[in-house]
């Protein structure tokens, strides 16, 4: 039986973003599930790669993903112990599990938390 976790996480534009990715994902190498995010497209609209509406490139980076059996705490560890961010402050993490309505942002001090064990 699944149980999917919708993830969508936000930082700043100072990272470089696909080695953030890539050292947030290194985490699901550890789990066997080496699927991890995916960088929303944020070229201009000229360029014919928009993945989502409006006139103008997102100015922020965005990475989405679903899980199975998610290990939410785990990951908050992760994220605050093994990715080099360069303006951690500015991470969140918003996440909606299969039976929620909406989803619930994990901004730094939350993730902090969630990673020591807190709700």
């Amino acid at each position: 039986m699944s149980h999917v976790t919708n993830c969508i996480l936000c930082f700043s534009v100072m990272e470089d973003d696909m080695a953030c990715i890539r050292e947030v994902d290194a985490f699901f190498e550890t789990t066997g599930r080496p699927q991890g995010f995916e960088k929303t497209l944020s070229q201009h609209a000229s360029d014919g790669l928009r993945a989502f509406g409006g006139t103008k490139a997102l100015e922020t980076n965005i990475a989405v993903a679903a899980f199975n059996h998610l290990n939410l705490r785990e990951l908050c560890q992760w994220m605050t112990t093994h990715v080099h961010w360069q303006c951690p402050t500015d991470v969140q993490l918003f996440v909606c599990d299969q039976e929620d309505d909406r989803f619930t942002l994990l901004g730094w001090d939350e993730l902090t938390k969630r990673a020591e064990g807190g709700e």
